[in-house]
């Protein structure tokens, strides 16, 4: 649809995505390639949404943080920390044969919970592979700290895609707290330049 849209549209032919975290993510998944965008920008990226639960939940012991997040959609906080606590819940095996689906979609109350986490965690949509295909025209901007995902993982992605990151010293946080202005003078700049 976006290539039609383009084809058949008076936008510019330059077109520039900038994602963040999952936004990130989500561009590569849409855009694998080098092809349709004259650059792309990302911002503290999470390149694999499994990586992250495990590096923030169970690594740096950041368990309740998701645990709080998504109590809102089950009437059993109690019952879904059973289930959540232990990081096995993350391994499609440990998942499926627990059930863990069919036991927190019934826990579940306006979202299907066990859907979710198990569409969005277990499929997980690694988008490591794909930054290399965007070597040359893409900038990565990372902070040195980062609770949710691991500054040294995107460090390694970034170095098997041989691209070199931006690192940011001043943003503060994975939400890139201080370090914005940063990526803006960097993206206005290049619209500037083409």
């Amino acid at each position: 649809i976006f290539r039609e849209v383009l084809a058949t549209s008076n936008l510019p032919t330059s077109v520039y995505g900038l994602g963040h975290s999952a936004g990130a993510n989500a561009l590569l998944n849409f855009f694998p390639r080098a092809t349709d965008l004259e650059w792309l920008f990302l911002v503290q990226p999470v390149f694999s949404f499994r990586e992250s639960a495990r590096y923030n939940m169970y690594k740096n012991g950041f368990y309740l943080d998701l645990l709080d997040a998504i109590t809102k959609w089950v009437i059993d906080r109690e019952r879904l920390d059973e289930f959540l606590r232990d990081s096995r819940w993350l391994d499609k095996e440990y998942w499926v044969e627990h059930q863990l689906r069919t036991k927190i979609d019934a826990i579940s109350t306006k979202l299907l919970l066990g859907t979710f986490l198990e569409d969005f965690y277990l499929v997980d949509y690694n988008t490591a592979g794909l930054l290399g295909s965007w070597q040359g025209r893409a900038t990565v901007f990372m902070g040195e700290r980062d609770r949710w995902y691991s500054p040294a993982r995107i460090l390694e992605v970034c170095r098997q895609a041989q691209i070199a990151p931006d690192v940011v010293p001043e943003a503060t946080d994975h939400f890139f707290r201080s370090g914005w202005s940063r990526v803006w003078d960097r993206v206005l700049d290049s619209f500037t330049a083409s």
